[in-house]
Protein backbone atom coordinates (compact mmCIF):
# COMPACT_ATOMS: atom_id res chain seq x y z
CA UNK A 1 0.00 0.00 0.00
CA UNK A 2 3.01 2.14 0.23
CA UNK A 3 4.35 4.62 2.96
CA UNK A 4 2.11 6.91 5.00
CA UNK A 5 3.37 10.28 6.12
CA UNK A 6 2.04 10.98 9.20
CA UNK A 7 1.11 7.55 10.49
CA UNK A 8 -0.31 6.73 13.54
CA UNK A 9 3.79 5.79 14.36
CA UNK A 10 4.41 9.29 14.18
CA UNK A 11 6.59 10.04 17.18
CA UNK A 12 6.57 13.81 18.88
CA UNK A 13 8.73 15.53 21.18
CA UNK A 14 7.79 18.50 22.82
CA UNK A 15 10.26 21.34 23.71
CA UNK A 16 8.15 24.67 24.22
CA UNK A 17 10.46 25.31 27.58
CA UNK A 18 14.15 26.47 27.52
CA UNK A 19 16.31 23.71 28.13
CA UNK A 20 13.64 20.88 27.60
CA UNK A 21 15.55 17.97 26.13
CA UNK A 22 18.14 20.61 25.04
CA UNK A 23 16.04 21.74 22.25
CA UNK A 24 14.93 25.77 21.07
CA UNK A 25 12.27 26.79 22.73
CA UNK A 26 9.11 27.43 19.87
CA UNK A 27 10.27 24.44 17.95
CA UNK A 28 8.71 20.68 18.11
CA UNK A 29 11.01 17.91 17.06
CA UNK A 30 9.67 15.03 15.01
CA UNK A 31 9.96 11.73 13.84
CA UNK A 32 7.52 9.76 11.43
CA UNK A 33 8.87 6.49 12.54
CA UNK A 34 10.74 5.65 15.73
CA UNK A 35 15.04 5.16 14.96
CA UNK A 36 14.72 7.71 12.24
CA UNK A 37 15.85 11.01 11.56
CA UNK A 38 14.29 13.65 13.88
CA UNK A 39 13.42 16.93 12.28
CA UNK A 40 12.70 20.77 13.67
CA UNK A 41 9.44 22.74 12.95
CA UNK A 42 8.68 25.94 14.30
CA UNK A 43 4.82 25.88 16.77
CA UNK A 44 2.20 28.36 16.82
CA UNK A 45 0.91 28.74 20.71
CA UNK A 46 -2.08 30.92 21.46
CA UNK A 47 0.12 33.24 23.52
CA UNK A 48 1.44 34.21 20.05
CA UNK A 49 -1.92 35.40 19.03
CA UNK A 50 -2.74 39.07 18.47
CA UNK A 51 -4.72 39.83 21.58
CA UNK A 52 -8.18 40.95 19.42
CA UNK A 53 -7.85 37.03 18.62
CA UNK A 54 -7.34 35.46 21.93
CA UNK A 55 -10.41 37.90 23.39
CA UNK A 56 -12.43 36.24 20.94
CA UNK A 57 -11.93 32.97 21.91
CA UNK A 58 -14.96 31.52 23.59
CA UNK A 59 -15.21 27.50 23.33
CA UNK A 60 -18.14 27.43 26.08
CA UNK A 61 -16.33 24.63 27.78
CA UNK A 62 -15.04 24.59 31.37
CA UNK A 63 -10.88 24.67 31.88
CA UNK A 64 -11.34 20.52 32.17
CA UNK A 65 -13.18 20.75 28.55
CA UNK A 66 -16.62 19.97 29.58
CA UNK A 67 -19.81 21.25 28.49
CA UNK A 68 -21.04 24.62 29.79
CA UNK A 69 -24.17 24.36 29.22
CA UNK A 70 -25.05 20.86 30.52
CA UNK A 71 -24.29 20.38 34.34
CA UNK A 72 -24.22 18.01 37.19
CA UNK A 73 -23.33 18.60 40.69
CA UNK A 74 -19.59 19.97 40.92
CA UNK A 75 -17.86 17.73 43.54
CA UNK A 76 -14.30 19.03 42.28
CA UNK A 77 -13.45 15.36 40.97
CA UNK A 78 -14.18 13.78 37.59
CA UNK A 79 -17.42 10.65 38.48
CA UNK A 80 -19.65 9.21 36.02
CA UNK A 81 -22.99 9.58 35.53
CA UNK A 82 -25.84 7.87 34.07
CA UNK A 83 -28.37 10.36 32.91
CA UNK A 84 -31.49 9.21 30.43
CA UNK A 85 -29.84 5.75 30.03
CA UNK A 86 -26.74 7.42 28.74
CA UNK A 87 -23.18 7.64 30.47
CA UNK A 88 -21.10 10.50 31.00
CA UNK A 89 -17.96 11.75 32.69
CA UNK A 90 -18.50 14.64 34.72
CA UNK A 91 -15.54 16.73 35.31
CA UNK A 92 -14.70 18.87 38.70
CA UNK A 93 -16.97 21.64 37.65
CA UNK A 94 -19.83 19.31 37.37
CA UNK A 95 -19.52 20.14 33.04
CA UNK A 96 -20.71 17.07 31.17
CA UNK A 97 -18.52 15.31 28.42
Amino acid sequence: MGQRVGALTAVFQLALTSGGFGATPGFVEAAVKPGERWTRHPVRLVADLPAALVSQIDTNLSPYGGLRARRQPATGFFYPAKISDRWWLVDPEGCLF
